[in-house]
This record gives C-alpha cells, sequence and structure tokens, in this order.
C-alpha cells in the first residue's frame, strides 16, 4: 500500500502518521486505506482528499488525526440548548436556516467560505447563533469549520462540552490547533479559542492568521467564526476583516441602536459585506 502526498498539502512523512491516527481515533481499516490508495493512484489527488472523498472520515476527523501527538480522543458533544441540532422542528432552528440561506443566497454575488458573527456587547447571543449557524451548514453535509475568534471570554468550548486547549492562540506560538469533531454532526469541527492573549488583535490581524484562515478555506466549504463582543474593541472588526464578510447579532431591549449604527459604520468603512442582522429575543 502506498499512500502518497497530494494538492492537499499532506506531506509523504505525515501520511503514516495520519493514517495510525485514523485506526485509533476514528476505527478505519486497513481495507479503508487501500481503498483510499486505489482513489490516490487512480485520480491523482493527497491521502486527505482520497479519505474525505470516499467518506473514510469525514474532514473535521483527517484534521484532528493531522494534528493528533498521541493525546486521549477529544470529541464536541453539542449543548442541548443548541435548538438547530436537538429541536429540529422548533421554530427557532427554522430561523437559523431561514438565515443560512439568506446568507447562501447573498453570498452568490460575493463567493467565498468565512463569515464572522459580530456583536456590539456580551449576552446578545452572539456565540450561540455561530454554533447554531455553524450546526446548520453542516447539516447539508458540507464540511464546516466552527472558529471561536473571541481570545478574552470565549464560550465555544462549554456550548460543545469539551476543554479549551490547544485553540486558535497556539498560531501566536507558531504552532498547529487542534480541530475536534463534533459527535453528532459529522461534517462539523471545532477550534475552540485557546488561551487567552495579552493582545489577541496582534494575532487576529496578523498574515498568520489570514494564511491559516487561507488554508482552512481550501478543506472546508463554510467557516463560522465567532468574535469577541464591543464596539470599543478592534478584534471582531479584525476578524470580520480577514473573512470579508459579516452577520450582526443584536437583543431585543439590550443593544443600544446607536452602538450597533455605530459598528456597522466600521464594518462598511472595511469593506465588509454585511450579509444579514439578526435580533434575538430580549
Amino acid at each position: 500500500m502506498t499512500l502518497v502526498p497530494g494538492r492537499d498539502g499532506v506531506a509523504a512523512e505525515n501520511v503514516p502518521k495520519i493514517a495510525a491516527a485514523l485506526i485509533r481515533l476514528a476505527g478505519v481499516s486497513q481495507a479503508d486505506l487501500l481503498r483510499a490508495a486505489d482513489w490516490q493512484r487512480r485520480y491523482e489527488t493527497g491521502f486527505a482528499e482520497a479519505i474525505v472523498a470516499l467518506g473514510i472520515a469525514s474532514q473535521a476527523t483527517v484534521d484532528a488525526a493531522a494534528n493528533d501527538d498521541d493525546e486521549p480522543p477529544a470529541v464536541a458533544r453539542a449543548d442541548l440548548s443548541l435548538k438547530t441540532l436537538h429541536v429540529p422542528f422548533h421554530p427557532h432552528s427554522e430561523r437559523i436556516r431561514a438565515l443560512r440561506t439568506e446568507v447562501q443566497l447573498r453570498r452568490q454575488a460575493r463567493p467565498g467560505s468565512a463569515l464572522a458573527v459580530l456583536g456590539t456587547t456580551r449576552g446578545e447571543g452572539r456565540s450561540r447563533l455561530a454554533a447554531e449557524l455553524a450546526i446548520a451548514y453542516a447539516q447539508l453535509g458540507e464540511p464546516t469549520l466552527l472558529i471561536d475568534a473571541d481570545l478574552r471570554k470565549p464560550d465555544q468550548h462549554r456550548l460543545f462540552g469539551i476543554g479549551n486547549v490547544r485553540g486558535l492562540s497556539v498560531l501566536a506560538e507558531c504552532r498547529q490547533p487542534r480541530f475536534v469533531p463534533v459527535t453528532e454532526v459529522p461534517a462539523l469541527a471545532l477550534l475552540t479559542a485557546g488561551a487567552t492573549l495579552q493582545h489577541p488583535q496582534e494575532l487576529l490581524a496578523s498574515q498568520r492568521f489570514a494564511d491559516a484562515l487561507r488554508d482552512w478555506s481550501r478543506r472546508y466549504r463554510h467557516i463560522i467564526i465567532d468574535t469577541a463582543a464591543g464596539n470599543g474593541l478592534s478584534d471582531g472588526l479584525a476578524v470580520a476583516a480577514q473573512a470579508g464578510a459579516a452577520v450582526l447579532c443584536a437583543r431585543r431591549d439590550h443593544t443600544h441602536l446607536v452602538e450597533y449604527r455605530a459598528l456597522l459604520q466600521r464594518l462598511r468603512a472595511a469593506s465588509v459585506s454585511v450579509l444579514a442582522g439578526v435580533l434575538t429575543p430580549a
């Protein structure tokens, strides 16, 4: 059996390590690896491409295996409060799917995969909206990545019941973050925020983050990015500028209209395409 590198960027020396991790973490069989090897030769693809194309493992699982360092397997499980997954016919779930459709239609004029979710202050439901929108995209069966880019007070690890370790912030140390599959949604991967940074904007506005986002966009059809709330902070604006598109979140009887309009103006000045606004209940 010969597994070779390809345009998916998996180096030849990493293929045996990833294959072993897939066997250990996801129960991939030797027969599956042989099928992947045959697919590689026939279609001249890379190892990861073959594994995903054949449905042997999801992109999230492949990425988790690629970043595996013999750590205990990490699997995220969505909190029961995330109705889009656990109560699919609830009116709230229908509204999330309607938002997904609206964003998709508006993105036809400006193609891309990354979408930042922003709000003016905490308590607006921004993190929950990002999580449910990511779930809705993944339910289409298309590889979806949910990134927690709130490097001040992150929430996504709590919503998915997982430790907040080796997350996005390790990019500041030139290390690879750990992607975590979401057990109930095979197409969804979670990248937690990781350790808080003293100056998070330095990472979020950096070329290093831009390059990483570009690389992840090649592997994931949809990328949803949760951001730090606050008009007084530039973190969310930096992330939105990298993504190129945003959804704004506001809460009835909580968000100040003046602050909301100020954020909207700042995004437009940064040439960020604001695709939708969401008003959550009081």
